[in-house]
């Protein structure tokens, strides 16, 4: 089976806002300005706006917002970052945040206290469902990969996310149990079993 270099993503902190919590942070007339679209995500984007992330240690000078809204606020940190601000924070699929982690979020208008909603997201994979069927995975599988150039170093939990507006791509956190040197422009490729 001849299968495609999956291009990697380096995950960083970020968080999506719902539209209440929006129009918290930023005002009622605020109109979000968008920076840049997300690569490999059709439709979703990131915004010039960032807003601080208070911790119980210290806090962020500024975390960067990614767009559309969402219906409930994820923030998604590495672990060294939430360590940092003190927060203890599961590792989650994204969109599981029931009983994750806590914090406060600061904006030019106004301060959130986020109950639940932080999260260290899982390593996963961004594919359409074309891709999905073609090599035999769905929504929610957890697959190997490994890295192109060095076969020896593979990721043994990344989970399959399938949605036709999704190109092909690996989020991956150079934190914690992922402790590998990439190159630029590096891509990964599925391990069948």
């Amino acid at each position: 089976m001849t299968t495609n270099l999956i291009p990697i993503e380096i995950m960083t902190p970020h968080i999506h806002l719902s539209a209440k919590h929006q129009e918290l942070i930023f005002g009622r007339e605020h109109r979000m300005e968008i920076l840049k679209p997300r690569n490999g995500l059709q439709g979703q984007y990131v915004y010039k706006e960032q807003l601080r992330v208070l911790g119980k240690k210290k806090s962020t000078q500024s975390v960067p917002i990614y767009g559309p809204s969402w219906e409930h606020t994820q923030l998604e940190l590495t672990e060294t970052v939430a360590r940092g601000l003190g927060l203890e924070v599961p590792e989650r699929i994204s969109g599981d945040i029931h009983l994750s982690g806590s914090c406060m979020l600061q904006g030019p208008a106004g301060v959130v206290e986020l109950l639940e909603g932080v999260i260290v997201p899982k390593a996963h994979l961004h594919c359409s469902p074309d891709y999905a069927k073609r090599v035999g995975i769905k929504l929610g599988d957890s697959i190997k990969l490994c890295l192109s150039d060095d076969l020896r170093t593979t990721f043994p939990d990344v989970i399959v996310r399938v949605h036709p507006t999704y190109q092909l791509l690996f989020h991956l956190s150079l934190d914690g149990k992922h402790d590998v040197s990439l190159r630029a422009g590096a891509t990964a490729q599925h391990v069948f079993s």
